[in-house]
């Protein structure tokens, strides 16, 4: 026994009698012990720390290649939608001189036309 289970053994005996007093001394060290019990096993081991920062490690891995990924996927989308956007821009350009040139063509045309006739 420890120096502060006999005191309180000595301090109970007087007032619970001796068989009921080492009863209940006995009651209070197995709850203790099952409190201490249950503790120690919800708390983390060494061993269950390193698993969970190997797992964290690994999900962090696959995370940043994900995004890595998505990033590359996303970067060749936008590259292409910008090609696709300059042809589109270049083929109306040419379109508009086009259209430029030819209404000028027939300005000309009605112009000659009309100084003929009149």
């Amino acid at each position: 026994m420890a120096s502060s289970e006999i005191t309180l053994y000595k301090t109970l005996r007087k007032k619970l009698g001796e068989m009921e007093t080492a009863e209940l001394i006995e009651f209070v060290k197995s709850e203790v012990k099952a409190e201490v019990d249950t503790t120690m096993n919800t708390l983390l081991k060494k061993e269950d720390k390193i698993e969970l920062i190997d797992r964290f490690n690994d999900t962090k891995d696959d995370l940043t290649e994900s995004i890595n990924t998505t990033r590359t996927e996303l970067s060749d989308r936008i590259n292409a939608m910008k090609h696709d956007l300059i042809d589109r821009i270049n083929k109306s350009k040419t379109e508009t001189i086009i259209w430029i040139v030819g209404i000028g063509l027939l300005q000309f045309l009605l112009t000659i036309v009309s100084k003929k006739f009149l």
